[in-house]
């Protein structure tokens, strides 16, 4: 967990390049670090209104500036999307994908991705999914965790 939050972030970093006060200034106002301040200035320079936050909901929000533009999948998506990938036992992202989330679950994600996105969706959701199924049930979920866990490994290596 991160020493300060994201709105001080925020709130520090908007007042250091909207207002004019000095790296200095502030630090000496909230007593951290001048070189911190000026490293969350560039921060909200090159990331805006989403900066500060975690890489995983960064890559799962709407993503801007592309030709087609990425839909919006929200985290419970994904990770309903993954525990059907291996309810229904596909062997790989790709058929589960094409023959059973395109054909018969289009209605249920009307946000769905292209196959592309998917995976690396999928890839980025990792950690939030193994964390939830470890937190859900425990007792139960070392093969799951494990299944999983390989398949997107395997994914990552095949694919590069």
């Amino acid at each position: 967990m991160s020493k300060y939050s994201r709105e001080l972030k925020r709130t520090i970093a908007k007042e250091y390049l909207e207002n004019g006060l000095s790296s200095h200034q502030l630090a000496a106002r909230y007593s951290i670090e001048f070189r911190q301040i000026r490293y969350w200035g560039q921060v909200y320079v090159i990331h805006g209104s989403h900066s500060f936050e975690p890489a995983w909901e960064n890559m799962l929000s709407e993503k801007e500036g592309h030709s087609r533009g990425y839909r919006r999948l929200s985290l419970s998506e994904v990770m309903t999307m993954t525990i059907l990938l291996h309810q229904r036992h596909y062997r790989n992202c790709k058929h589960f994908h094409y023959d059973y989330l395109s054909r018969y679950h289009r209605q249920d994600f009307p946000c769905l991705v292209s196959y592309t996105h998917f995976v690396e969706i999928m890839t980025e959701s990792l950690i939030p999914f193994t964390v939830s199924v470890k937190c859900c049930c425990p007792e139960r979920c070392d093969g799951l965790l494990f299944r999983i866990t390989i398949a997107f490994i395997a994914t990552e290596f095949l694919r590069d």
